[in-house]
């Protein structure tokens, strides 16, 4: 017995799906957008964040694709004031290296208040995005151009869910200055 002769197949149009599609599938989200609200393109800025040289060090990347995200770096990227910032970090990044990334991520939030000209009112513990390499949400992956999910399975991510942190979010880390 075919496909066809089991099941009826339909044509649904985008934006013509009808409640029980939608329903099915537990219920419609909102696509990943890069746009903010007023329409307008985001501009993502692109930092990475290293220690390679034996100092802490912060670059902003202008122009970044999915191979800026080194496995010994973490990076951040702000997407714009209505999103989160995202607090990416490799498998080989250190504990030390992320937790000056949190900090650099605080004092980026204290001290720019507005993005490309717009306020925003974000704070550290409730806008900050921590992410692994290998468990990059959707609407992370949506600022890249041509994200590719097979790239990881070549590569050594380590164990993305389990690595701990020493310091929790919103804890500084004392006595140090970048």
């Amino acid at each position: 017995m075919g496909l066809n002769q089991k099941y009826k197949v339909e044509i649904i149009n985008e934006e013509k799906e009808p409640a029980s599609f939608w329903k099915a599938l537990g219920g419609k989200q909102p696509y990943p957008s890069c746009l903010n609200p007023d329409g307008t393109p985001m501009r993502p800025r692109f930092w990475k964040c290293s220690n390679a040289t034996g100092f802490f060090k912060v670059t902003e990347i202008i122009e970044f694709c999915q191979d800026d995200l080194v496995d010994d770096d973490v990076i951040f990227m702000d997407c714009g004031p209505s999103t989160k910032i995202y607090l990416w970090s490799g498998p080989r990044s250190s504990t030390l290296e992320l937790n000056f990334a949190k900090r650099t991520v605080q004092a980026y939030l204290a001290h720019f208040p507005e993005v490309d000209g717009q306020p925003h009112t974000r704070t550290f513990e409730d806008d900050v995005i921590s992410i692994r390499k290998g468990a990059e949400p959707e609407d992370f992956r949506a600022f890249f151009v041509g994200w590719d999910k097979k790239v990881y399975k070549t590569m050594d991510i380590g164990n993305v869910f389990t690595r701990d942190h020493a310091i929790p979010w919103g804890r500084v880390v004392e006595g140090y200055t970048f």
